[in-house]
């Protein structure tokens, strides 16, 4: 990557360093090599049977328009998503609360569309008057397709059904 200086004269080089870099993977082999260490953090004594609730842990999408964060995350019927992946693999029930970011408001993307308000409590960011939905094997699918069809799009020059937001869910 080249960079220029203040005043625009002289290049200035960064170098950066990747942990991994996929080039001719499969969607599901990425999400496995993404999603495997992560559940595997928050099970008790390597077990996916039992999950700590104090353990954390993030997958953040990241790339210029058009470049596959949302097709990453959310998938599609035929190549299933990040999503689709962890709500498979973690034992139900589960409580998932999904959160869409538009505009610098918040709204739920499985609830009718209310603007959702942030608080602190504790330190913590909590939303107010909002709580967490338990995921099943019942409801798996269609809280998915819900929250598919849910979140902010907008027809771009280079995406049909292009998002015009950011997504939190917290399971």
């Amino acid at each position: 990557m080249v960079l220029l200086n203040e005043d625009s004269s002289r290049p200035i080089s960064k170098k950066y360093t990747f942990t991994e870099l996929f080039r001719d993977e499969r969607q599901e082999q990425v999400i496995r090599k993404l999603c495997d260490p992560l559940l595997q953090s928050f099970s008790e004594e390597g077990s996916h049977r039992r999950y700590s609730a104090n353990k954390g842990g993030l997958i953040f999408t990241y790339g210029v328009t058009n470049s596959g964060k949302t097709h990453t995350v959310l998938g599609t019927d035929d190549e299933p998503g990040i999503l689709q992946y962890l709500f498979q693999q973690l034992p139900k029930p589960f409580l998932l609360l999904p959160v869409e970011v538009y505009n610098d408001e918040f709204f739920p993307l499985v609830l009718p569309r209310t603007k959702i308000h942030l608080l602190e409590c504790s330190g913590m960011m909590e939303f107010k008057d909002y709580d967490p939905i338990e995921i099943t094997n019942d409801n798996l699918e269609g809280i998915l397709t819900q929250i598919k069809n849910n979140r902010s799009q907008k027809s771009t020059v280079h995406n049909a059904k292009s998002s015009r937001s950011h997504a939190i869910f917290r399971i």
